[in-house]
């Protein structure tokens, strides 16, 4: 396997997943005392056996929005000629590149797919397959936002809902726009963390982790 370009952006496929090395330093900052320090592992992915505890971390975004990502991920590497065939495939998702931001065309706020994924994470959790642990919570992507407190409250209703099997998830957290949203089923509690001074550190840690995956590999 080939040594990562410090200077390119990680490939698509790696040992360690970036998004779930991210989740795990989103969370150890977070929640220091609930984690502890996380290993990446599979079944759920974050785990701290230690402490009797897993996290499984999934996304809910369109298509089109990691189209979009991965495109605009390599745009800065690219050839004058190859950047502008890039630009005409991000015109056709319709969303304007302005470095080093994209601008997505408005999207309604409809948190019905991410419902639908987190019931799916419910049943899976059920199936056995899973590692033995006392405790599980959730971690989703999304790139909607979040900022109504209704539109929270009834999430948390749907998540408490769901909440009738043999195992459940105690946490279902949501990572929206810089800001993570703790689901607190047993206690039917919201709390809202504002990350954007840290993300750049979380970005830099889950990189490195990755990057140190492929190296011993080597």
């Amino acid at each position: 396997m080939a040594k990562i370009d410090k200077n390119q952006p990680l490939p698509s496929h790696t040992k360690l997943s970036y998004d779930e090395c991210y989740a795990k330093f989103v969370l150890e900052y977070c929640y220091p005392e609930r984690y502890g320090t996380l290993s990446v592992l599979d079944k759920p992915d974050l785990q701290n056996r230690s402490l009797d505890i897993g996290v499984e971390v999934t996304a809910s975004v369109s298509k089109n929005f990691k189209a979009a990502e991965s495109i605009a991920c390599k745009l800065p590497y690219l050839s004058k000629d190859q950047s502008e065939k890039m630009r005409e495939k991000l015109e056709k998702l319709h969303v304007k590149w302005h470095p080093p931001v994209l601008i997505h065309s408005p999207e309604p706020v409809y948190f019905e797919p991410t419902i639908e994924m987190v019931e799916t994470k419910f049943e899976k959790l059920n199936s056995g397959h899973y590692q033995q642990l006392s405790t599980y919570d959730l971690f989703v992507w999304v790139n909607l936002f979040l900022d109504d407190a209704k539109t929270r409250h009834e999430l948390l209703d749907k998540f408490v809902s769901m909440c009738d099997k043999e195992c459940n998830y105690s946490f279902i957290f949501i990572y929206a726009i810089d800001t993570l949203y703790a689901f607190d089923l047993c206690n039917k509690q919201v709390k809202c963390f504002e990350l954007k001074q840290q993300n750049y550190d979380f970005a830099r840690k889950a990189r490195q982790m990755v990057e140190d995956a492929e190296a011993d590999q080597l």
